[in-house]
């Protein structure tokens, strides 16, 4: 009996960085003990290893037009891994671009499904090459089989659906909420409860890039420390964008946080863990394009309380919401430092209801 193959996808996978990375892994592990075999097909990144198969890149012309990369990954992957796409018994492609060329063909249009972490154009300042891929995503809606790991972007398609609603289920023909989820065994509370200093530890475990918000973060934190004048502040990720993070250094030396306000590079899954439970509050500041943030969840699992920004798939989160504002943003941290024990039970006792891997595990076999 022939082994089936799922072939995924994706401009990201190794090396692992990313929500997005540990999403693709996390699949790969569920169906390879459901009997599936799984490769990878992605952009060179210098990495090689037996799950993945690239397609070239051309750097040095995406430094100076971004989306290049994108258009060129699309378009030579059916060319260059045509025969990987043949064998494949279903092709799962990360976001919609992905998809763009692939599913002009019939033979594989029939077996791909489109997975969205999230919208992948910025809404509140559309330029063509957003106005492009959400026309891309709007096409494909109906045609090609979706998964959605979050609400806004169904909604996005004209499903009426509300946030929080509708999870694990095919909410409309051939569409499918899954959002994300995590081991809840595995992300956990500490055994010993950490000793807790009365100055607040905040954790912003985020790629460093003008979506996710760190300097809204930062902006926030300045006006909260006004409040807890010995709190710190850890921003852990890698850096996707080097003149936006030289802007937040520059804003933290701007706002005297300098020995307060901590950029740590990406760490695995576990050093992740201790982060999280070392942390008083994480924080979410997220003002654009982004699904059910893994960040998210695995801190709530940890016992460590969540504030999250009210912005796209935030909010099929059930953390303490607040506005993309730094004084909000502060009055919610605040909240969620003297009402730590309370969220921390609330929350995770949410993750353990709708948000653990066998709901997702279900979901995908």
């Amino acid at each position: 009996m022939k082994t089936p193959l799922l072939v995924q996808i994706s401009m990201h996978y190794r090396p692992i960085s990313g929500g997005q990375e540990v999403y693709i892994s996390n699949l790969m592990d569920v169906l390879k003990k459901a009997g599936w075999l799984t490769r990878v097909i992605q952009p060179y990144r210098g990495v090689a290893a037996d799950d993945i198969k690239t397609v070239p890149r051309i750097p040095s012309v995406a430094r100076i037009l971004p989306a290049f990369e994108e258009f060129q990954f699309a378009f030579f992957t059916p060319l260059i891994r045509a025969r990987l796409l043949n064998e494949a018994d279903v092709i799962l492609c990360h976001y919609a671009t992905s998809a763009q060329f692939i599913s002009k063909f019939s033979r594989w249009r029939k077996k791909t499904i489109i997975l969205s972490h999230g919208i992948e154009w910025n809404v509140d300042r559309l330029n063509s090459h957003d106005k492009r891929r959400e026309q891309n995503a709007k096409n494909l809606f109906g045609k090609v089989t979706t998964v959605a790991n979050d609400s806004d972007y169904l909604r996005r398609m004209g499903v009426k659906l509300e946030p929080q609603d509708g999870f694990y289920q095919e909410v409309t023909r051939d569409a499918w909420f899954i959002p994300n989820c995590v081991d809840a065994i595995h992300f956990c509370p500490p055994n010993i409860e950490t000793k807790r200093e009365s100055a607040p530890h905040l954790l912003v475990p985020r790629q460093i890039c003008e979506d996710r918000g760190i300097h809204l973060a930062i902006e926030s934190f300045a006006i909260f420390s006004k409040i807890h004048p010995e709190s710190v502040m850890s921003i852990v990720g890698p850096k996707r964008d080097e003149s936006y993070f030289a802007y937040c250094e520059k804003l933290v030396k701007e706002l005297h946080l300098s020995d307060r306000v901590f950029f740590i590079p990406s760490v695995t899954n576990k050093e992740m863990i201790h982060h999280y439970h070392n942390a008083t509050v994480t924080l979410i500041p997220t003002i654009r394009r982004e699904g059910t943030s893994l960040s998210a969840l695995e801190s709530m699992a940890c016992g460590t309380p969540v504030v999250l920004t009210d912005v796209a798939g935030l909010k099929d989160i059930p953390g303490i919401h607040t506005k993309a504002d730094p004084r909000e943003m502060a009055k919610a941290l605040h909240y969620a430092c003297t009402h730590r024990k309370e969220e921390s039970i609330r929350q995770r006792q949410a993750i353990q209801n709708n948000f653990t891997v066998k709901h997702w595990t279900d979901a995908w076999q």
